[in-house]
């Protein structure tokens, strides 16, 4: 049976990961990370774990776009933690950036969606304005380690 506690789940995903994968901390945390380096795609339950970035990649108070496969996605760093959602408006279905890794408004304390306006607070994706008020992002599950920020895809949302 999955485990209900959040943090155990993560646990069981990071350690499955670390010996399916020969990722270091000293690889490079691009865009489109190298999955050649991943002997497996790490797939526990349904849900796949997959390497984001090194921490250094996502400073504190930024946002950075990432594409892992067909998946796109966005992660903040605010006040030391790190925040991963879909990038995808629950409006529309579009991405959310105005222009590459700019997911912020001008106070870099809300996310803003370039094409409507619409504001979603950081640390749940819920909309507090605009044309989706009420409904929220997508979060993705995560986790920050000595080797980086880990990330975990839904099995379905992967085949889709």
């Amino acid at each position: 049976m999955w485990p209900e506690n959040p943090g155990i789940r993560q646990h069981y995903l990071i350690t499955l990961a670390r010996y399916q994968t020969n990722i270091t901390p000293d690889d490079p945390g691009g865009r489109h990370f190298d999955q050649g380096n991943v002997k497996d795609h790490s797939c526990f339950m349904g849900f796949f774990l997959r390497f984001l970035c090194t921490s250094s990649h996502l400073p504190e108070s930024q946002s950075r776009g990432f594409e892992l496969e067909d998946y796109r996605l966005l992660a903040i760093r605010r006040q030391g933690e790190v925040f991963i959602y879909r990038n995808r408006c629950p409006h529309r279905g579009i991405p959310l950036e105005w222009q590459p890794d700019q997911f912020l408004d001008s106070s870099a304390s809300l996310i803003q969606c370039a094409t409507h306006g619409a504001l979603f607070l950081i640390e749940t994706g819920e909309c507090v304005a605009g044309p989706c008020e009420g409904q929220s992002l997508t979060a993705l599950d995560s986790h920050e380690d000595a080797q980086g920020i880990w990330v975990t895809l839904p099995e379905d949302d992967l085949q889709a």
